[in-house]
């Protein structure tokens, strides 16, 4: 599994990010707001995830932050924003630093959100009471529910 890629961004399209790492250039498809991060000819460090198919291979970009304390990560972000929603895939934090959950929830919502970002999805609380208790903290406008579909 690649994790990310770090190097100059080497093509830089509507929804397509090149990085060169290595001698080699990682296409990376990208949100519009990924891809106004990056700057051409500048280095990038671009976390992905994979996507391997029969008929295809993608890489897909994402924004993250962490919280550090001197050379340590104590909690960590990970997301993309579709539209006017920024989806927040992963939220994990060192539950010994005391409000490191708390603190990367706000900052990296400070972070991500810009004029266009209208709504925040923090997706399932996967019937965690703590992460659902977090989540209803935040007032949020609506929830919806989840259906699992069998088919045969």
């Amino acid at each position: 599994m690649i994790y990310y890629v770090s190097g100059p961004v080497t093509v830089l399209e509507p929804g397509l990010a090149v990085i060169e790492c290595g001698g080699v250039g990682y296409g990376c498809r990208v949100t519009a707001y990924t891809a106004a991060q990056l700057k051409l000819g500048k280095g990038a460090k671009l976390f992905f995830t994979e996507s391997i198919r029969e008929d295809a291979f993608d890489l897909y970009g994402f924004i993250g932050g962490a919280v550090w304390v001197e050379d340590r990560i104590v909690a960590m972000a990970l997301g993309e924003k579709q539209g006017d929603t920024l989806y927040v895939h992963i939220e994990k934090a060192d539950i010994r630093y005391h409000g490191a959950y708390q603190m990367i929830v706000r900052e990296f919502s400070k972070y991500a959100c810009t004029d266009e970002i209208r709504y925040i999805n923090r997706e399932d609380d996967a019937g965690d009471e703590g992460l659902r208790k977090s989540k209803l903290a935040w007032r949020p406008c609506g929830l919806l529910d989840k259906y699992l579909v069998h088919i045969d």
